[in-house]
């Protein structure tokens, strides 16, 4: 996983997070993005839609140095704030495991690959038991 899809991956989870922290607010802000939509889409057709794009795709996803402060704020804030633990809980692990993604980097696929290394080897040992044991001798 190359640092531009682990901040990629960071920065969805940022915001699935504050989506899932704003989650009373989501019918206004659906329909605020309807108006604005309404508003504004036929202005993001043609040239100045192609514009726009090109600095969506200068700036997205945002770099190490803005992601990480942004995931280290929201995280303290989500677990200093005065909603009970069962509410910050979903919030507080999604920003932990973003910010190890971008800092610690594929931590959780080469744990999976060598997981299933040592899977595969102790069955492989297993299995070359099992058919020495059932030789005829």
């Amino acid at each position: 996983m190359s640092g531009l899809e682990r901040r990629r991956a960071a920065g969805v989870l940022l915001i699935v997070t504050s989506v899932i922290w704003l989650h009373e607010w989501m019918p206004a802000l659906f329909v605020a993005a309807f108006v604005v939509w309404a508003v504004v889409h036929h202005r993001l057709e043609g040239e100045f839609g192609d514009g726009l794009l090109r600095w969506w795709r200068r700036v997205w996803p945002p770099p190490a140095v803005v992601l990480v402060p942004l995931l280290l704020a929201g995280t303290l804030g989500y677990s200093l704030s005065t909603v009970s633990t069962r509410g910050k809980i979903l919030p507080v692990t999604l920003n932990v495991i973003a910010l190890s993604l971008v800092v610690l980097g594929g931590w959780w696929r080469r744990a999976r690959h060598q997981r299933a290394g040592d899977f595969l080897e102790h069955n492989r040992s297993a299995a070359l038991r099992l058919l020495e044991s059932r030789e005829p001798a």
